[in-house]
């Protein structure tokens, strides 16, 4: 798709929602896509993907990891392989992931997006944020989609993996082969081979990972430490007169106003979102309610 766009004539834009932020990054970041703006809506892209200072957040930690090292997290396991020249383990972390593509983007966050939302705390099931028929298992499930991985044969195996990420080797008699006090006290070293999590598949554990199979391993068995990209605004200050919060009717504060209301989502068939700026309204609501966010993409991708 990159070398086709590419193949196109004069100054191109480009735009994606949600998950679609995961191709168009990679087109920009693995594949040389040229454009002039990447204007991004409700992305599903961990937020480190594109900025590194952003701190890690307690509740995208398994609840079954509370006492246990970040060293010896399987989202942080990239860092003890650093120092090893030409190592690919180095790179089996979201954080930097797309930074070829962070400063192109306009990013179209939503704080008040349900699909993107994390839950209040790391002891994340399948039924949070289940009120009513219209708000269904959408809610919080990129929070469970990060908290899940490795964890297949539990909850169901509704969303898990058996990939790295968040499972836990366990003894013949199902106790944890590495006890807390344990991994406090392991050696970054002994911890590179020695691992918490179940090092699988077998073919995360080399030192030459090709870009489409480290794609695979971020996906099921690395977990994010930081929000979603749509969900928050990131990046260095010089970005943030690119970053709109649509969740917000003040523009002062880079928000998206809404001159015409919102339609009332308080009770009834429509859940209990109220005037939330959800994951998929750029869409679903009437134009008449959402044309300040349409004339903002012309006016950032200058395409009048």
């Amino acid at each position: 798709m990159a070398s086709s766009l590419n193949s196109i004539p004069g100054e191109k834009v480009i735009m994606a929602h949600s998950l679609g932020n995961m191709v168009v990054s990679s087109m920009i970041q693995d594949y040389g896509l040229q454009v002039s703006k990447y204007i991004m809506c409700n992305s599903s892209v961990p937020a480190e993907a594109y900025d590194t200072t952003l701190s890690p957040t307690n509740v995208l930690v398994h609840k079954d990891w509370n006492e246990y090292p970040r060293k010896s997290f399987a989202n942080e396991w990239y860092k003890l392989f650093e120092d090893d020249v030409g190592d690919d383990r180095q790179l089996l972390t979201w954080g930097g992931r797309f930074s070829s593509a962070a400063s192109l983007a306009v990013n179209f966050y939503s704080t008040g997006d349900h699909v993107l939302e994390l839950e209040q705390n790391n002891n994340v099931w399948v039924t949070d944020g289940y009120e009513n028929w219209d708000q269904k298992f959408e809610h919080y499930s990129w929070h469970k989609q990060e908290i899940w991985k490795g964890r297949a044969g539990i909850l169901f195996n509704m969303g898990t993996t058996d990939w790295a990420g968040w499972s836990i080797r366990e003894n013949m008699l199902g106790y944890n082969t590495i006890q807390p006090t344990n991994a406090w006290l392991m050696s970054g070293a002994e911890l590179k081979t020695n691992t918490v999590f179940k090092l699988q598949p077998e073919t995360m554990n080399t030192n030459s990972i090709p870009l489409l199979l480290r794609g695979a391993l971020l996906a099921k068995g690395i977990s994010s430490r930081t929000p979603a990209s749509g969900a928050t605004k990131w990046g260095p200050l010089s970005m943030n007169d690119s970053m709109y919060n649509l969740n917000s009717t003040n523009t002062t504060l880079n928000g998206i106003s809404r001159p015409n209301g919102w339609v009332s989502r308080s009770n009834g068939l429509f859940g209990n979102w109220g005037d939330r700026w959800l994951h998929s309204d750029m869409k679903d609501m009437a134009y008449f309610y959402v044309f300040k966010f349409f004339e903002k993409i012309k006016e950032e991708g200058e395409l009048e």
